[in-house]
């Protein structure tokens, strides 16, 4: 088990670098391993941010109009 600190960052570039660093002690296989888990969570959040802005310009289904929850 590996314990986290709480950190509080000035800018975008040190977040990073403490995400990287964090990664590095939880996989236990340093910058690698830390990049290869970072390479994964951006093509993931890439595929969300394109999957919210094809749902955000398709046509709203009549169900949708009238307020109802219509899972995918």
């Amino acid at each position: 088990m590996v314990q986290l600190e709480r950190r509080q960052v000035e800018n975008f570039d040190e977040c990073a670098h403490w995400i990287i660093w964090d990664l590095m002690l939880i996989t236990g296989q340093g910058t690698d391993g830390a990049l290869k888990i970072c390479g994964g969570a951006l093509k993931i959040c890439g595929g969300a941010l394109e999957a919210l802005k094809t749902e955000a310009v398709r046509p709203r289904t009549p169900l949708e109009q009238a307020g109802e929850v219509v899972s995918p």
